[in-house]
């Protein structure tokens, strides 16, 4: 029986011995050291499994085939609350974290009892005085970005809906809170890929404040597995972000925004037409099995709006004004959006 931990850090790993190897060195050298490494394997092929299961401060939770980011972090979510962790972190195995991140994070989450979840200053691997997430905000068209990518500060003029998923602290109390009917914590439905703004959103809308912590900063290469699976990460993609607007976007949200979500997918289309033309087929085909398989997910749409505690006006206010690019050639397509 493990002892209880304050923290339990949660990673991932699919075939990615050589990060996570230096993912777990970096959190060894935490200046905080009241945390449990959970690691969970998605049927990784490599020498993964006969690594993990030598080190003696991990605990290892192993899946015969891939089952998703999501899914598994909700593997590693529900083992952490079994130990009753207070804080649950969200790793990504291609971060590097700084040495006093995790003290950072729980220090400010200890003195500030509303606060749900926390991010670190999230920075580039290769470009260390470049952000690549200081939280993640929602276009108007429902189109989520990462805030400051790219920038060297944090734009905190920008509102965020939540932490990204690949470097988070989230408080368990507020895990419980959020629990979908299903067991879920972040959509499995979704497999991979808008889970964690499905996650933000839903406890933002829920009335939980998110932070950003410059002081605790990590290091993210980004994308190091989503490069390998391009055409189904659009195609997931487009998907979800499907799924995201009918679970949370209430009837009158919905009819304030929905020219520009056409709109926006639209110009997503005609970008991947002209520039990347492979990943326009999956993005089209995501979009319309997106639209096809709504339905499954009418008693989670009920559920959400009904524990909302912002009203359409707030949660409009959280949605940053976009106006995507579009010069479609079909008349037709065109006067939709106008």
């Amino acid at each position: 029986m493990l002892l209880q931990k304050t923290v339990g850090i949660v990673m991932l790993n699919w075939n990615g011995l050589a990060m996570t190897k230096s993912c777990v060195t970096s959190l060894r050298r935490q200046t905080y050291k009241d945390f449990q490494i959970i690691v969970i394997d998605n049927g990784s092929i490599d020498d993964s499994i006969a690594w993990l299961e030598r080190q003696p401060d991990i605990l290892l939770i192993k899946n015969s085939h891939n089952l998703g980011f999501a899914r598994a972090l909700n593997q590693g979510i529900s083992k952490a609350l079994s130990l009753h962790a207070s804080y649950v972190a969200a790793i990504n195995n291609d971060a590097m974290l700084d040495r006093d991140w995790l003290k950072h994070l729980v220090a400010y989450m200890e003195t500030h009892k509303n606060t749900g979840f926390a991010q670190g200053a999230t920075l580039q691997d290769g470009n260390k005085h470049l952000y690549d997430s200081s939280g993640i905000y929602l276009e108007r068209g429902f189109i989520p970005n990462q805030r400051a990518f790219g920038q060297d500060n944090p734009r905190l003029d920008i509102p965020a809906v939540g932490p990204n998923a690949a470097v988070a602290l989230y408080r368990a109390t507020m895990l419980k809170q959020v629990q979908q009917r299903n067991g879920d914590f972040f959509e499995g439905r979704f497999f991979a890929y808008v889970e964690d703004v499905d996650f933000d959103l839903r406890c933002t809308l829920r009335g939980f404040e998110f932070a950003f912590v410059p002081a605790a900063q990590t290091y993210h290469e980004g994308s190091a597995t989503g490069n390998r699976i391009a055409k189904r990460k659009m195609f997931w993609g487009a998907r979800n972000l499907v799924w995201l607007v009918y679970k949370n976007a209430s009837r009158g949200v919905f009819r304030q925004t929905w020219r520009l979500i056409i709109r926006s997918h639209l110009a997503n289309l005609q970008f991947l037409w002209r520039e990347q033309r492979p990943h326009f087929l999956p993005y089209l085909c995501g979009l319309v099995v997106g639209i096809v398989c709504i339905p499954r997910f009418y008693g989670d749409r009920s559920e959400n709006l009904k524990r909302q505690k912002l009203t359409d006006d707030a949660f409009l206010s959280l949605l940053v004004p976009s106006n995507p690019p579009l010069h479609n050639p079909f008349r037709r397509q065109r006067s939709l959006v106008k």
